[in-house]
Parts: structure tokens; sequence; C-alpha cells
């Protein structure tokens, strides 16, 4: 009797947890609205370009990215942990479309981005990603940080082979080696993640295996 007593005081423990863990039906809904969320913003800020020139479009990037920001704030505190970092994911996501929009605002652009400017955009976005995550503690935050090294490899690539042209190297093997070699990095820096962090809170080299 005492062991079965015990036993069932841990089970209603574990069943008033604040948030389980595991991936269920209401995270595949906020990552799937957070999804429509990206291609309807890209959709409405190309329109915004073009109806409203690019400092309309930079200011509206810079609002939709502090609004998302400050509701990812607000859910996180609220204690929706995923719904919270999905708004941060797409503050981080509009980091590209900001930096691009500002090079051309300043004119140290044309309006055809070059290779060496991708490669501004993309560290910029992965040093903004990085922030985030170190500001708000969510494995989902580590996509772009991810994300960002495959695509920071390929314009690499595309410099020292000088084939800036192609559309991130596919179908070259020069790139497909460089591709196979960022992959084993992503993969080093996962494992070195799991073994560091492991995966009690939360699991932050999960999208590193993915990538």
């Amino acid at each position: 009797p005492q062991d079965v007593d015990s036993l069932w005081e841990l089970l209603e423990a574990s069943s008033h947890a604040p948030e389980a863990r595991s991936f269920d039906i209401a995270q595949l809904f906020w990552y799937a609205g957070g999804a429509l969320v990206m291609l309807a913003m890209g959709w409405f800020m190309e329109k915004a370009w073009d109806d409203g020139g690019m400092a309309v479009a930079l200011a509206l990037s810079l609002g939709y990215t502090a609004a998302f920001a400050g509701l990812g704030y607000k859910l996180l505190r609220s204690g929706y942990r995923i719904a919270g970092a999905v708004l941060f994911l797409l503050a981080v996501s509009m980091t590209p479309f900001t930096v691009s929009t500002l090079l051309l605002v300043s004119h140290l652009s044309s309006l055809e981005i070059t290779t060496h400017e991708s490669l501004i955009i993309e560290l910029a976005t992965l040093v903004v990603s990085l922030f985030v995550l170190k500001l708000v503690r969510v494995s989902l935050l580590t996509a772009p940080v991810f994300a960002m090294l495959w695509f920071f490899s390929m314009t690499v690539a595309a410099l020292i082979s000088g084939d800036g042209d192609m559309f991130l190297g596919i179908g070259g093997t020069y790139f497909n080696y460089i591709s196979m070699a960022i992959g084993f990095v992503i993969l080093v820096i996962a494992f070195a993640t799991d073994l560091n962090f492991g995966r009690n809170e939360e699991d932050y080299s999960w999208w590193g295996y993915i990538f």
C-alpha cells in the first residue's frame, strides 16, 4: 500500500507539470501558424516595398520585429513557451529583410544583392539569432543559428570559387563538398551541445541534428 500511495502521488505531480516537453498537436499548430505568418509577411513586405518604397518597407520591418518580440515576451511570461518562441523566431526572421533594406536605404547597396552583401546579411542574422537565444532560452531559437551557419558556408564557398551567380551553389561539386563539410561541423556542434547542456530543461541540440 505504501508503494501504491507514493506512486500515485508521483503520477499526480507529473500530470500537473506546467508544460509537457513532448511534441503535441498544439505545438504543431503553433509551428504551422508561424510558417503561415512568414509566408504572409513575405508577400506583404514585397507589396509595401512596391507601393511605399524602401523607407516604408524598412519602417514596417522594424515595427513588426518589435511587435513580434514584444508579444513573444508577453506570451513567455504568461507560460506559453512554444508560442512565445515562435514569435521570437518571427522577429529573428525579419533580420535579413531589415538588413538588406537598410543597405539599400543607406545607398551601400544596389538593387541587386551581391555575394559580399549576402555575407553581411547572414552574419547579422547569425549574431541576432545568438543574441535572442541568449536572452530567450528556448530550443526552437537554435534553428535560425544552424540555418545561418549553412547559408554562411555556401556564401563563403561562392566567394572562394568566384561562382557567385550560382543559386546557393546547388549542383556544383565544389559546393556539395562544402555543404557536406558544414553538415559535419554542425553535427559536431550539436553533439557537443548535447554533452554540455543535456536535455533536461531544453534540448538545444535537436535542431542541430535536424540540420
